[in-house]
């Protein structure tokens, strides 16, 4: 009698290694879909970042009729620790002033209850706080000593001595304040300080709300990559006194110019980076949400999105052509006058982007879809 012995089917060596195979291929097709999909919903999250920073611009003018200042704050006659610790040193950022329109009430009663101070590079918990909102879904937060942001304020084209207030005022939608421009304080009143001391107001934007950038984004560079184009390179005077852009925008180019083409996507690897390997430890631009000093606050539309950034020397009290750039593939978002958001291209014909950034430029172009 024949004993029949039941046998289970099985996958051979070579099926298996085909099924894997298959399985490597369909991964490989999906993947990239799956990755689009979601910077397509981080993309969307930092638009309507951008959004609420509109809708807090103008319900800010509606409370104070102007726009707030880009730096600003309180300050003291008083020297050393003392000025440092009570007041903010005029270096505030007007994201501090923006925060009550960004359901923060009770954060900015505690920092005007301390005076605005101390300034922003010392610690507190205040400025150690990485508030919902400030940072772009696909930017990279660097934890540290303080919060982070990536909304920037527009300064026009002015790069040279952009930092202070002896040099041109800014041309964008907002200015700069000090203390010294209140009489209030007697003696320490300066005139000349006054006259560049300001604030805008919606109608001082004369070519029109809907055709001048008001904030946009700046990543936070990697120190660990120093051809990152998001860092700040530095290496001597690049600029002018009269603020030509296109000049400024020429001689930051030169300065980092890699051997890839004309227009530099990356440092060479010769160029000095702000913090950089080797070089004196620095905060990142964006680390710093309450410092209101252009290396962390603002960007200039001298340079194109996502290009190189120039300053002057290896600091971040320095001049600097500051560029506009993201995580985005190609792009930025940024919020007009008017408080809508718009996207604009790598590729953006540059004399078009100046014009986009200053508030009374009588500029003719056609708006880039």
């Amino acid at each position: 009698m024949r004993t029949h012995v039941s046998r289970k089917a099985a996958f051979t060596l070579m099926e298996l290694l085909v099924v894997i195979m298959i399985i490597g291929i369909l991964v490989a097709l999906l993947l990239p879909a799956v990755q689009q999909a979601r910077e397509a919903a981080r993309k969307m999250s930092c638009s309507n970042n951008l959004k609420q920073f509109g809708l807090a611009l103008h319900n800010y003018v509606d409370s104070w009729s102007s726009l707030p200042p880009m730096r600003g704050g309180t300050n003291t006659e008083l020297v050393g620790e003392i000025g440092f610790e009570t007041t903010s040193r005029d270096s505030m950022s007007g994201i501090v002033s923006l925060i009550p329109f960004l359901e923060q009430e009770t954060l900015f009663d505690q920092i005007a209850t301390s005076n605005f101070g101390p300034v922003p590079w010392y610690s507190t918990i205040y400025w150690e706080m990485q508030i919902p909102g400030l940072v772009c879904p696909s930017d990279q937060v660097i934890r540290g000593a303080s919060g982070n942001c990536s909304y920037k304020f527009c300064m026009g084209t002015i790069y040279w001595r952009n930092s202070d207030l002896w040099g041109s005022p800014l041309n964008g939608m907002f200015g700069m304040t000090h203390t010294r421009a209140n009489k209030a304080m007697g003696d320490w009143y300066d005139p000349d300080i006054a006259r560049q001391s300001k604030v805008y107001r919606l109608q001082d934007v004369q070519d029109g709300l809907s055709s001048t950038i008001a904030m946009s984004e700046r990543r936070i560079g990697n120190y660990q990559n120093d051809q990152d184009i998001a860092n700040v390179a530095y290496d001597g005077y690049f600029g002018r006194l009269d603020n030509d852009a296109r000049i400024a925008r020429e001689n930051c180019l030169v300065t980092v110019r890699t051997k890839t083409g004309s227009y530099a996507k990356k440092y060479n690897p010769n160029v000095r980076i702000i913090g950089g390997q080797g070089s004196v430890a620095r905060f990142r631009p964006g680390e710093r949400w309450g410092d209101g000093r252009p290396y962390y606050a603002g960007f200039n539309t001298i340079i194109p999105p996502n290009g190189p950034s120039c300053a002057e020397d290896n600091g971040d009290w320095y001049s600097g052509v500051y560029s506009a750039s993201s995580q985005h593939p190609g792009m930025v978002n940024a919020v007009m006058g008017d408080g809508s958001v718009r996207k604009f291209s790598d590729t953006i014909d540059a004399d078009v982007w100046v014009a986009l950034g200053t508030r009374a430029g009588d500029e003719t172009f056609e708006m880039p879809e």
